[in-house]
Parts: structure tokens; C-alpha cells; sequence
């Protein structure tokens, strides 16, 4: 009966991210997202927090590192494996390491995708800085799939993100992301003020040559999660056995529509992207 089971149980990703309780994003976001494409998502929490970091005042947090070695050492003494491992919000370089470690022993098969968590809006978060892009740059030579935001990018390449963005630097900037050893990469939250007014957007590329770009409305409110529930559905399109290009659409008209559900009650809501109403669309 173990065996039957075994062999029937859906493909297994491991979401290594932080818990935000409250606030709309990271594990809250991922491990729905994951389970509507119908795989088995399986936590690994970097740190527990009351509320994200965003608006809310003085979050609670509890780093995890300990915690993840207890697990991750369980996981092997079970001999556990994962077809997915798909990480995010990393609180020190140990958890990195943690996260290859993870790769090696439980997903050395795995589909790896790598959301690097550190910075937005042209600024680093807070406790984040040049030394940790760097010790993020192994797990992201690793990765079949990173997807940077614009500030991300140019800072996992040592460059400043305030240079102003053409299509000319974005192409350059998606290249040598390639070159860092990634199979695929997605620039999220794009903006080319010249060429795109009033559009933000993901630019996406491979290592054969293949380019596809995907624009949307700019909308002039600060709404939190948008990266992780893309992330979220482009992890679970590629599991499901999707086309890197075609999960990126699928990831991006995603997020396009929590958006606008959000954005009708923004005053209610605004901690995080409204995405239940159309997880059924994930089945």
C-alpha cells in the first residue's frame, strides 16, 4: 500500500519563505497558489512575523535558522525528496546555505526556482546590503529560474538600480543575470519611462536566445505581495508542465487580475493582493 501511494502522490515543492501572519504574501501566498495547481507545498519557513514589513508598525519576528536545520536534518534521515524547490525571503546567508543544502540532498532533480528577496523601489530592505546579493549569487547559479524585481536585478549585478531603465540597459541587465547561470530569468516591475509610459512589466529570456515581454497598467498605489503571487503561479505553471514563456503570461494576466479585485476595496485590503477569488483558475 506505501509503495501504491508513493507512487501516486502529486509532485512535491518545497516554498522556502518567511510567514508573514497577517498581510498577504510570501508562505500565505505561496502555499495556496502551489496546492491549486494541484502539487503537494510543503513549508519551510525562514522566519515567523506578526505582519509583513510593510505598513505595519514594529512587526514581531522570530528568525528561524535553527528550526530550518532541525527540519531539513528530519528530512534526510527520511531520505525526502522534492520535484520542486522554489525559495524567497532569506533573514541571513546561513539560510542560504541551508536552501543548497536542501538542493543537494532532497532536490538534486528539482525544478529550482530562486525569488531574490532584498530590495525595491530602487532601495535595499531593511537589514539587506551588497554581501547578501553576493551570497545569493551560488543559490542563483543553481536556479533553472530567478525572477528579479528592477532593483533586484541590478543590484545581483553589483550596479546601481537608480540608472534610468531603457531597452537597451534591460536587455544587457537580463543577459548577464543569464551568464550568472540560470536557465531562465523574468524581470518583474520593468518600467521604461521613454519607451512604456505609464506601464509596468516583466521582461523574460532564456539561455537559447528566446524574449518575450508582457506590459500592464501602472497603477499609482503601493499594494504589497505582487512578486511573491507571481512567482507563486509561474512555480506552479512549470511543475504543471507549462512552457517558461506561457507560465510567465499565465503568472503576469494572474496577478493583472488580483490587482484589479484589489483595487476595488483597496481601503480594506491593502496589506496584499485580493488572489482567492480566482484560484480555481490554477485547477
Amino acid at each position: 500500500m506505501e509503495d501504491l501511494i508513493t507512487k501516486k502522490r502529486q509532485p512535491r515543492v518545497a516554498a522556502v519563505h518567511d510567514m508573514s501572519c497577517l498581510g498577504s504574501c510570501s508562505l500565505t501566498v505561496a502555499l495556496p497558489i502551489l496546492s491549486a495547481c494541484g502539487l503537494e507545498a510543503v513549508p519551510l519557513p525562514t522566519a515567523v512575523l506578526s505582519t509583513h514589513t510593510g505598513e505595519f508598525r514594529n512587526p514581531y519576528c522570530r528568525d528561524m535558522t535553527g528550526e530550518m536545520e532541525g527540519i531539513l536534518g528530519r528530512w534526510e534521515a527520511m531520505d525526502v525528496t522534492f520535484e520542486g524547490i522554489y525559495s524567497g525571503y532569506f533573514g541571513a546567508p546561513q539560510q542560504v546555505r541551508l536552501a543548497q543544502r536542501l538542493i543537494e540532498r532532497c532536490g538534486r532533480d528539482a525544478l529550482v526556482l530562486v525569488d531574490p528577496v532584498m530590495a525595491d523601489n530602487g532601495e535595499w530592505y531593511t537589514g539587506f546590503d551588497a554581501a547578501f546579493a553576493e551570497a545569493l549569487l551560488p543559490l542563483v547559479s543553481r536556479a533553472d529560474v530567478i525572477t528579479p524585481n528592477a532593483t533586484e536585478a541590478a543590484f545581483l549585478l553589483g550596479e546601481s538600480p537608480r540608472e534610468p531603465w531603457n531597452a537597451e540597459l534591460l536587455e544587457e541587465r537580463l543577459r548577464r543575470l543569464l551568464a550568472l547561470g540560470p536557465g531562465q530569468v523574468v524581470i518583474t516591475g520593468v518600467e521604461l519611462p521613454q519607451e512604456r509610459p505609464g506601464q509596468i512589466g516583466y521582461y523574460a529570456g532564456d539561455k537559447d536566445g528566446g524574449r518575450e515581454s508582457f506590459w500592464q497598467p501602472k497603477i499609482d498605489k503601493k499594494l504589497h505581495g505582487c512578486g511573491d503571487v507571481f512567482a507563486s503561479v509561474l512555480c506552479g505553471r512549470l511543475m504543471r508542465g507549462e512552457a517558461f514563456f506561457a507560465a510567465v503570461r499565465q503568472g503576469a494576466a494572474f496577478v493583472e487580475k488580483a490587482v484589479g479585485r484589489t483595487m476595488e476595496s483597496y481601503a480594506e485590503h491593502w496589506y496584499g493582493l485580493q488572489f482567492e477569488p480566482f484560484l480555481r483558475l490554477l485547477g
